[in-house]
């Protein structure tokens, strides 16, 4: 799967998969591949979500990681993040 990631020149730390208001962002497409196809035999520990909006579809591409590994998961999220 592909997505479209909005790259801020100005600031990097303001990268993200939601494109904000601010106009001076450049869009690429990216691969984005669910945590359960990258980690198919793994077992987690520890999951950190910190992608600015994501989360859910993060949780949603884990889901069989999670069952399987019943992990301690710790999402960080902003005020932006609370009607999503």
């Amino acid at each position: 799967m592909t997505t479209t990631f909005f790259l801020n020149p100005r600031a990097s730390g303001y990268n993200s998969l939601v494109q904000n208001e601010d106009g001076d962002v450049v869009p690429i497409e990216v691969r984005v591949p669910a945590l359960d196809d990258l980690l198919p035999n793994v077992n987690a520990d520890l999951i950190k979500i910190d992608i600015e909006g994501s989360e859910l579809g993060a949780l949603r591409g884990g889901e069989m990681l999670i069952k399987r590994s019943r992990p301690v998961i710790i999402i960080r999220g902003g005020p932006r993040n609370l009607n999503s």
